[in-house]
């Protein structure tokens, strides 16, 4: 629990920092020394600022719904069990949101999280691993994961915005150079331009190992790494079918924000196999397989569409 905490602390840092190097540079070549000091005040108040909000911001455009207790008692049950063997002081609140999207996700505080749930996941799993996946998300919020998690979103997201500015800064150059004028700097454009690939690469490794210990920890609360394996499998096999009714045939659905930089799921699955042998499935949080959300309307959900900021929903 140290080393992870120490390993969130380290990657906050890592992002903080990089954001801010990259802010200043991006400011400085546009603007000179005052762009650098606007550009990264600016920057650290929306870092600081958007965990806080980013996730009712992301929850209204997901024309997300909470979820009461009395629409499906059971799923409430399934949370609060997990919620108490994860230690957590308050149980997170349940959103439904009515996507064809195969996702999960947790966002908020460690004391005050939310987990927002989309129709198609709902749909697509069984109680055992409806459960394997919300477990997942406990543990996060746990592991206190969606701190950083969040910080990683909110950058995320205005590198994407910072990706349009640059592409349009871009066409202006043109023509001002054609007429003699002066132009925008070409490498703050490129840096605008490229800058979610910037901020990606500063999230691969310790994501991945995010993931794995949230894993590790779903299976600890459920004592079901089968229904967690069998859940990863189907959520990449549907997640491919819902992106061919999206995107052209054969091309890959970016993913969500708010899913993270996942490891490969069949690297996911072998080392839940391997745990699998070593637990007694007995002692495991159980649900009816055939159980489905009550809550969940009769009528069709939207499909996945991309919004300018980088989100898919």
């Amino acid at each position: 629990m140290f080393s992870h905490r120490v390993q969130n602390d380290l990657h906050t840092i890592l992002l903080v920092v990089g954001m801010a190097i990259l802010l200043g540079l991006i400011g400085y070549l546009l603007f000179g020394t005052i762009g650098l000091v606007i550009l990264v005040l600016g920057g650290i108040f929306l870092i600081s600022a958007g965990p806080r909000v980013a996730p009712k911001l992301v929850l209204r455009m997901y024309k997300a719904k909470p979820v009461e207790v009395e629409q499906d008692t059971q799923l409430f049950s399934i949370v609060e069990v997990l919620s108490e063997r994860a230690g957590l002081q308050n149980v997170p609140q349940l959103y439904y949101i009515p996507s064809q999207m195969i996702n999960a996700f947790a966002t908020g505080t460690r004391n005050n999280a939310l987990i927002g749930v989309t129709d198609g996941i709902l749909r697509a799993l069984n109680g055992n691993e409806i459960t394997a996946v919300l477990a997942h998300e406990i543990s996060h919020i746990k592991n206190n994961d969606i701190r950083v998690m969040g910080i990683a979103d909110t950058i995320m997201r205005v590198t994407h915005i910072f990706s349009g500015i640059g592409q349009i800064l871009l066409l202006l150059n043109l023509p001002l150079i054609l007429v003699g004028k002066s132009s925008f700097s070409w490498l703050a454009i490129a840096l605008l331009i490229f800058a979610p690939n910037i901020t990606a690469l500063m999230q691969l490794g310790l994501s991945r190992a995010r993931e794995y210990d949230a894993d590790v920890g779903a299976v600890d609360l459920t004592r079901d790494p089968h229904s967690l394996s069998t859940a990863l499998q189907k959520i990449e096999k549907l997640h491919a079918g819902v992106l061919q009714r999206v995107l052209l045939p054969g091309r890959k659905l970016p993913e969500p924000s708010l899913l993270r930089t996942h490891p490969h799921t069949h690297e996911r699955i072998e080392r839940l196999e391997k745990m699998a042998d070593e637990l007694q499935q007995e002692t495991r949080i159980t649900s009816n397989d055939a159980w489905q959300a009550g809550f969940l309307p009769s009528s069709e959900t939207k499909q996945p569409r991309w919004h300018v900021n980088g989100l898919w929903f």
